[in-house]
């Protein structure tokens, strides 16, 4: 009987040794002394990226075209194509072909012994009459008179990027194809050395990378009409070096044959979206292990706790109605902001002129917040990380750079992971890791009409006993799932964004749950289009959350 009994010891035994090679991972202990309790919720569903043909991806034509007395010889109007001189005619064959395509406009600049900007920039060409107007200020191409000022023209087309650019939306410049013609038939007239044209064709093509634009090419041609072999050598390599270190390519159209423009590449840079980032955030939750000391109740990014003892109201974002954020106001309370004195931010309104307290973009921060932090009003997310503005904000990350791959408190785990996670990560805290992290299951399961679809499940997500809002019931969570998408190629596309929303309930003292089985399933038509300036349809958690 007593070997039965230390049998029954040792068997127990042993099975407490393979209890404790559990995945403690997985399963967050409470600490000593305390009750376990039931607030954890699972959201799981399905979404796709976005349709690329819903998606603009501007295409942006500039012919710079030469127009001087020396045309009159090596491009004459012909009669056959309706007195159209050939250059005309191709030009005008373009604005034909692209007729009505959304996202493609066209510029025509003029050059002889002067520059003329014929179309005053870049011109749509989708309506009837917006087609009408080009072909009819295309007839200037006809003219011919004059030097060949190479120098004018490349600094007015450089000009005229650039100003198109400044005026472009931030997210359609990053996706925007700019293609440039160069047409002569000669030299520079003045003379100008090579090398300071080529370092005017760098300077436009630099601008690919300094506005960040999708692509931008220099294309040459070189129409040599009936001028003899030996004077065709000098222009033709100058007109091919442009081309070079415009990174375009260069055409010799000779006597005869024809001049053709559509055999330029002027196909959009549109691509499958593919996922940047998919993350999950309760914003009444912060990344603390005590569900009381974790309340954040109006989602400031203050605890309850916290604004208890700095005196403003946890039920209210901004306690003191200046436009800045209780959180906000308080992080910066060495610079001299006050989130009880409502004098003290830059948020004025007036009855023609809301801006300031407008969230244009949509990323959960005022217009008058995001000039006072550097972040652009009218990004969705600044550093084009995947992260929105407002949750950088709010996790302590840098909104205006991108420093997912950092490490702020040293604990081995990237910036990125921890905000993905729902962990601090400006605290070392690998000890509360396993009781906080959210756990992502993302699986891809088709591509259905240029769409990429996946099943998601995120779970081990706390919930908090929040205070009630105005003119709401208390214990209200609110979790936000956040898609970022960018085209393949271009991961550092400032991306397109959709956004989903659950509310759920936890109460305590009495631990309750609602819904009680701790789970929540989406569907794809869940997640709104976020970010989107000027669209009302854009996600609004006021309307779009689901609640179960």
């Amino acid at each position: 009987m007593k070997a039965r009994v230390l049998a029954l010891a040792l068997l127990s035994g042993a099975l407490g040794l393979f209890g404790s090679c559990t995945r403690s991972d997985l399963v967050g202990l409470p600490p000593p002394g305390k009750r376990p309790i039931d607030n954890k919720l699972t959201v799981a569903g399905s979404f796709c990226t976005e349709d690329p043909l819903a998606v603009e991806f501007p295409v942006k034509i500039l012919f710079v075209v030469d127009t001087s007395q020396s045309m009159d010889v090596t491009d004459p109007p012909d009669p056959l194509q309706n007195g159209e001189s050939a250059r005309m005619h191709s030009v005008l064959e373009v604005i034909r072909a692209y007729a009505g395509v959304p996202g493609v406009e066209l510029g025509i600049i003029t050059f002889n012994g002067t520059v003329g900007d014929t179309t005053q920039g870049f011109r749509r060409n989708v309506e009837t009459e917006e087609v009408a107007w080009l072909m009819a200020v295309a007839a200037d191409l006809n003219f011919a008179g004059g030097k060949t000022d190479y120098e004018a023209a490349l600094d007015l087309a450089y000009q005229t990027i650039l100003t198109d650019t400044k005026q472009a939306d931030e997210k359609l410049r990053a996706r925007s194809k700019y293609v440039v013609i160069f047409l002569s038939d000669g030299m520079p007239d003045p003379y100008v050395p090579a090398d300071d044209l080529m370092r005017q064709v760098k300077k436009i093509h630099d601008l690919e990378r300094e506005r960040r634009l999708a692509e931008l090419r220099l294309h040459t041609v070189y129409l040599s009409g009936r001028t003899p072999a030996w004077l065709q050598r000098e222009p033709e390599a100058l007109l091919r070096e442009m081309a070079r270190v415009g990174a375009g390519t260069f055409r010799h159209i000779a006597n005869g044959e024809k001049l053709d423009f559509l055999d330029v590449d002027f196909t959009s840079f549109r691509r499958l979206f593919t996922l940047k980032r998919f993350m999950a955030s309760n914003i009444n939750a912060l990344p603390i292990r005590d569900v009381q000391l974790a309340v954040d109740s109006d989602g400031d990014g203050l605890s309850d706790v916290e604004e208890e003892l700095i005196g403003t109201d946890p039920t209210l974002r901004d306690t003191d109605g200046d436009g800045f954020s209780d959180f906000l106001e308080h992080r910066l309370r060495n610079a001299g902001f006050d989130p009880l004195d409502p004098s003290d931010a830059d948020c004025a309104v007036t009855e023609d002129d809301d801006y300031n307290r407008r969230d244009d973009d949509g990323d959960g921060l005022l217009n008058c917040e995001e000039r006072f932090l550097g972040t652009n009003p009218r990004l969705f997310d600044t550093d084009a990380d995947g992260i929105p503005d407002w949750i950088e904000v709010r996790a302590g990350t840098s909104p205006v750079s991108d420093d997912l791959l950092a490490d702020l408190d040293r604990d081995g785990r990237t910036n990125g992971d921890e905000v993905r996670d729902h962990t601090d990560p400006n605290r070392p805290d690998n000890e509360d890791a396993a009781f906080l992290r959210y756990r992502y299951d993302l699986r891809r399961r088709e591509i259905r009409d240029s769409r990429v679809c996946y099943d998601f499940s995120v779970s081990n997500i706390s919930l908090v006993p929040t205070l009630a809002l105005p003119g709401a019931e208390r214990g209200w969570n609110e979790i936000h799932l956040v898609l970022a998408q960018s085209p393949a190629d271009a991961p550092h596309d400032y991306g397109e964004f959709r956004m989903a929303c659950v509310r759920v309930r936890y109460l305590l003292p009495e631990d309750v749950k609602i819904p009680a089985s701790g789970r929540v399933e989406l569907q794809e038509e869940d997640f709104k289009r976020a970010g989107v300036v000027g669209d009302d349809s854009r996600f609004d958690p006021s309307r779009d959350c689901v609640t179960p």
